[in-house]
């Protein structure tokens, strides 16, 4: 189970950030928000073991440049990161 979505950051086309999991790892589905707004088709995720994940990736069709505040949400665990300001 994903317990913290941590460490969000963001370029044009992808969001990254790193989950951190119980003993059991994850398989769910990871979606963004950028301004409030669905922006990525959900990524599914399979994480094995407990501890920090980095280097997830989900894609993102926002288009301009400038700062945004984005979310990453776990779909099944019900965890979302903090909103984290980012400039795409």
């Amino acid at each position: 189970m994903t317990t913290d979505i941590i460490g969000v950051n963001a370029a044009p086309g992808a969001v990254t950030f790193i989950v951190i999991t119980d003993a059991q790892g994850c398989d769910e589905q990871f979606s963004t928000m950028i301004e409030g707004q669905k922006f990525a088709t959900p990524a599914n995720v399979i994480l094995v073991g407990a501890g920090p994940h980095p280097n997830q990736s989900i894609p993102h069709t926002k288009t301009g440049s400038g700062n945004h505040e984005i979310t990453v949400c776990a779909e099944t665990s019900n965890v979302c990161s903090e909103p984290t300001p980012v400039t795409l």
